[in-house]
């Protein structure tokens, strides 16, 4: 496992045990809501041993009442990048098919310029 991934990790683990412990409840009781048939489950999820499943993540979630982006650690900051990019990314498609229905004119043209001299 990678060294970003296990900081990863244990960062998710130790979110999940304040969360945890701000809702007082035990790693079981957490267990048992999340629907795992192993309660050493989420001490091994706390530790960094184990990532939440996404099968599992929505109940997780809903249990200590976080959202998914703070389950995984991500920032606010982190999702107007994500939009940042995502806004880059539109521009340059649209730029790209713009640039192809320009082409597409002038083969038109081209092409109505051929049929003309043709004639």
């Amino acid at each position: 496992m990678k060294n970003d991934k296990k900081v990863a990790l244990l960062q998710q683990g130790m979110r999940i045990r304040e969360a945890r412990k701000a809702k007082s409840l035990t790693q079981t009781e957490l267990g048992i809501l999340c629907g795992y048939s192993e309660c050493s489950t989420i001490h091994k999820i706390e530790k960094g041993l184990q990532d939440v499943p996404v099968s599992k993540e929505a109940r997780l979630c809903k249990a200590l009442d976080i959202t998914s982006d703070y389950l995984r650690g991500v920032t606010i900051a982190d999702r107007q990048m994500i939009s940042y990019k995502s806004l880059l990314d539109l521009l340059d498609n649209a730029e790209k098919l713009h640039m192809s229905l320009h082409d597409f004119k002038e083969s038109v043209k081209d092409w109505q310029n051929m049929e003309e001299l043709m004639k």
